[in-house]
């Protein structure tokens, strides 16, 4: 029959006690560890939840991963059926793809140009979701108009808006009767594209007819584009696909992959820095608890006299410790919980009612939260191990306690 330690019970007292000085430390302590662990289960929810804002609207955007095929020439009926039967394609699109430079009055940028077909570049492709100024989409890219339509940023920096015509210069020469001079051709601007991400800065999507008049004889120009199962194994599915295809790979975490780091490090860092708060709340516990045995010797002392080892009077120590870690970690977490969801509501209030635009430097306009089950558990342990190692010291005291000496001063 399972019997409950002694040395719990009476810590469950000491726990419980009301009316001391030493009670009202304990629930400072308290306090103390259910906010810390609060803090930083809701700060880290929003850092989930801008990495699957981010991620998830990166994926949607770039294609997982795409083929560049080294011969314009090659049997493209073959290469589509080589990559339609790995297991790991969900969807494939030729596109054309190169780099350039737009024009518009002084303004001058870079841009990595996409030529597209309309009919199946959604396939992999969710970016016409993400058009501004509709109604309009992709099917507006008709070839031979030789229109575009601009990434918001790239847009905002030359200073574009809809129906202008801008200047696409091309690294390919081109001799006239007054010298060799790079390629040009007059692009209307069709629209803007906004995802918030970095293709914002510097994609232009056309029609893959146009784009490959305008790339004509530029190396690896052709490429398919290919939507994976499982995205973060993209770019060990292009590796396979360009053994087979003899062509060149690439991925989305080839071109974003810094970025997708980025945000994983700062999380990393945000968790350490957090974590420091729970550490400060344990230094708090460590103080409760030196209190607690200081104020109990005498209770320690008896139980000493009745045959209790110095074990026993570690594990009231040790019990105490665990209950106020344990109590303040479930309270914490479920506080955190509370808030990571209650977060998106309070903060679209509070935008709606002041218009403080905290958001706007950002690529979303409200605050994502994502309460994951896995850092709750992380959080979890984390305070209950510092919680065990407060413990220690205050335990130590309790074991080299002397009876003797405390009851003879009582």
């Amino acid at each position: 029959m399972f019997r409950v330690p002694l040395s719990l019970l009476i810590a469950v007292r000491y726990a419980t006690s009301t009316g001391s000085f030493t009670s009202f430390v304990a629930k400072v302590a308290l306090l103390g560890l259910v906010f810390s662990v609060a803090v930083l289960l809701l700060v880290m929810s929003i850092m989930n939840g801008f990495e699957r804002e981010l991620l998830g609207r990166l994926l949607a955007i770039a294609p997982h991963a795409s083929l560049h095929l080294q011969a314009p020439e090659s049997d493209r009926d073959e290469l589509r059926k080589l990559v339609n039967e790995h297991p790991q394609v969900v969807a494939e699109a030729e596109v054309v793809r190169g780099a350039g430079m737009l024009s518009f009055e002084r303004e001058f940028a870079g841009v990595t140009l996409v030529g597209i077909d309309p009919a199946s570049y959604t396939r992999v492709s969710d970016a016409e979701h993400y058009l501004l100024d509709a109604p309009y989409d992709f099917s507006q890219l008709v070839a031979g108009e030789f229109r575009a339509v601009l990434g918001s940023r790239l847009a905002a920096q030359l200073k574009v808006s809809t129906g202008d015509n801008v200047r696409l210069l091309l690294s390919q020469a081109v001799s006239t009767p007054f010298g060799v001079v790079p390629r040009s051709k007059r692009i209307e601007v069709l629209g803007t594209l906004h995802s918030g991400t970095e293709v914002d800065g510097y994609w232009m999507w056309l029609h893959r007819e146009d784009a490959a008049v305008l790339l004509k004889g530029t190396p690896n120009a052709q490429a398919i584009d290919l939507r994976i199962k499982d995205p973060m194994r993209a770019d060990l599915v292009a590796y396979e696909l360009a053994l087979l295809t003899d062509a060149v790979d690439d991925s989305w975490k080839r071109r974003f992959g810094p970025l997708h780091q980025a945000v994983i490090s700062t999380r990393g860092v945000m968790f350490i820095l957090l974590s420091l708060l729970i550490g400060v709340a344990a230094f708090n516990l460590i103080s409760t608890l030196v209190m607690v045995v200081n104020q109990r010797q005498p209770d320690l002392a008896i139980l000493s006299t009745m045959g209790a080892s110095g074990a026993k009077r570690m594990s009231v120590a040790v019990w105490l410790g665990v209950l106020i870690g344990g109590f303040g970690t479930l309270l914490g977490l479920g506080l955190g919980h509370l808030l990571s969801l209650v977060a998106p509501g309070f903060y679209a209030w509070l935008e709606s009612s002041f218009r403080l635009g905290l958001m706007d430097r950002y690529f979303i306009s409200y605050l994502p939260t994502d309460p994951q089950a896995g850092e709750i558990l992380r959080i979890g342990i984390v305070t209950m191990v510092l919680s065990v190692l407060a413990t220690l010291y205050p335990a130590s005291r309790a074991l080299r306690l002397a009876p003797a000496e405390v009851l003879s001063n009582e």
